[in-house]
């Protein structure tokens, strides 16, 4: 044509490959009633966003998802017509790998390097158009997760800021979920303004903070991280580059939110109005010079809402162990039949501690994907708190010492005892 060369085959090859995201595991969303395909996208995203029962909009036409095969990695939906709308919920557990480069600025230590993400779906709540108001919970008949090595940033909170924020955590009645968490209100500035400085999308880059924060414990010790990822396999250097811009991220934080014209806190500078806007703000500036705390603080009256009921209690577990390995085994978990092995477990306050009589097992539960594995299933048949620990306790009883004793006899008949 012209001289020019034209593609002519009814594929189009450039749509084999994504220009924004470079994970493999690709999901589609299908039309139930024609068959045509919706839309496609990645795997976390298909997690939180076509999950059963989910509603996606696209094209500004509504439909509810019924049906996400991950074998296939096909999810299935009919046109919806209702009033609201639905919001994932799970958590983000992140492991350091290495660092590769660290520097100090004023009050705090930032540092970047590899790390290893752990998100998790497990439920989704429904909200109403135009006013947002909550329509209850709705846990997935499964955990949906996915974890992955990527690239960070991490920064160390100041240990004034982490004593006086856990201070103002609050339990829910139910003591289900905590309140008044203004670490989220402070991830959630620092991610807007990375976002801008590094002219990335909310689906680009991630931040949240180390399960050691919303420890109450007094006498925890540990140290408080705040991450900034990518939400890439193997990171796309957005990362890095908040790590090369971080003095002027956190100053640009501290003017968005000390700028903001609102009285006490909203939803554009530190996302949930509950929070108190000058306890966050202060949270910023003692980023970079350590300033006393202000005395007066907005307590927030929250409304009663709506919990998801577990099948069990996690501070009841060592008496309902049976009954729980049991109920796990007819949902079909892949860990259940290992689980059901354990004889003897021990509750002690947040730490679940497995007794187990054999070395190998302690070191298979200790590899990491599989410790992953094991504290999913409890969090999601359990009302287990925030940053419960899975512990590892070897006892090895007379029977299994007098069978090794016996083996070891039988194979070498001049063992001295």
């Amino acid at each position: 044509m012209g001289g020019k060369f034209v593609w002519t085959g009814n594929s189009f090859p450039a749509g084999d490959f994504s220009l924004r995201n470079i994970d493999k595991s690709r999901y589609k969303l299908i039309n139930k009633e024609n068959a045509k395909e919706i839309t496609e996208m990645d795997e976390m995203q298909a997690f939180r966003e076509i999950h059963n029962g989910a509603i996606y909009m696209h094209g500004g036409i509504q439909y509810q998802v019924i049906k996400l095969d991950l074998e296939s990695k096909t999810a299935f939906a009919i046109l919806f017509n209702g009033n609201y709308y639905t919001m994932p919920g799970g958590s983000t557990n992140i492991r350091i790998i290495q660092g590769s480069k660290d520097m100090d600025y004023k009050r705090v230590k930032v540092a970047f390097g590899d790390v290893n993400v752990d998100e998790i779906v497990y439920m989704y709540k429904k909200l109403q158009f135009h006013n947002h108001q909550n329509l209850g919970f709705q846990q997935l008949e499964k955990p949906l997760s996915k974890d992955y090595d990527t690239e960070s940033t991490w920064i160390k909170i100041p240990d004034n800021v982490v004593k006086v924020y856990r201070k103002m955590l609050k339990e829910s009645p139910s003591g289900k979920i905590l309140r008044n968490n203004h670490f989220e209100g402070l991830c959630y500035v620092i991610k807007n303004v990375a976002m801008m400085t590094t002219m990335t999308e909310r689906e680009d880059i991630g931040a949240t903070m180390s399960n050691s924060a919303i420890e109450i414990n007094e006498n925890f010790m540990d140290d408080v991280y705040m991450f900034i990822y990518d939400k890439y396999i193997g990171g796309l250097g957005y990362a890095e580059k908040v790590f090369d811009l971080i003095s002027q991220i956190i100053d640009d934080a501290i003017k968005l939110v000390g700028g903001c014209k609102c009285e006490s806190g909203c939803a554009a500078c530190i996302g949930d109005y509950k929070l108190d806007k000058g306890m966050i703000l202060w949270g910023l500036k003692n980023l970079v010079e350590e300033i006393k705390a202000p005395k007066d603080i907005k307590i927030v009256e929250y409304a009663p809402s709506t919990f998801i009921e577990k099948p069990f209690q996690f501070g009841m577990l060592q008496e309902k162990w049976k009954d729980f390995c049991k109920y796990i085994q007819e949902n079909g978990d892949s860990f259940a039949t290992f689980l059901s092995t354990i004889t003897e477990v021990e509750i002690d306050n947040h730490i679940l501690t497995l007794v187990l009589h054999n070395a190998f097992y302690k070191e298979w539960v200790m590899e990491e994907s599989n410790k992953r594995s094991l504290r999913n299933i409890i969090v999601f048949n359990t009302d287990a708190p925030e940053g419960f620990e899975l512990k590892i306790r070897l006892e090895e009883t007379s029977d299994d010492v007098a069978k090794v004793k016996s083996k070891l006899q039988r194979r070498y008949e001049n063992l001295v005892e």
